[in-house]
């Protein structure tokens, strides 16, 4: 057994957290998906999207051919890929990862890459909630 902490306030079920970006996430449709290589990795709330060359998911980019730019979901963690190199082409340098594809009430604020374009794609709406914090739902 572990000690108790009276300090602690459970910070890490706080909305500004880093990794919590989503409420009610019981409710999502969440997938594996194949991710390609991304210098740097991607970060958690990351809109993704899926290359049709190579049926991996990679960043949202409106306006972009090959599927890219064409918005399907959301990244839920954080992805390092580590050493890995390569561009996903060939399968270096990917990894697994959890995406919301719907049924998501996700924090707007942590949310990478969204534009108009992209929550159109998602069929999403913007609300505010009666705290005033503003909730991405598809």
């Amino acid at each position: 057994m572990g000690s108790f902490d009276a300090s602690f306030k459970g910070s890490i079920f706080h909305k500004n957290f880093k990794q919590v970006i989503a409420t009610d996430r019981h409710l999502m449709k969440i997938m594996g998906a194949r991710m390609g290589w991304v210098d740097g990795g991607v970060e958690a709330g990351t809109v993704v999207a899926r290359k049709t060359s190579t049926g991996f998911y990679v960043p949202y980019v409106d306006g972009q051919s090959d599927g890219i730019g064409t918005a399907v979901g959301v990244v839920l963690e954080e992805v390092d890929f580590g050493a890995a190199t390569g561009d996903g082409a060939s399968g270096q340098g990917t990894t697994t990862a959890r995406v919301c594809i719907g049924g998501g009430t996700l924090y707007t604020d942590a949310l990478v890459g969204m534009d108009a374009a992209g929550l159109v794609d998602l069929k999403a709406r913007v609300v505010i909630d009666a705290s005033g914090t503003s909730l991405t739902m598809f």
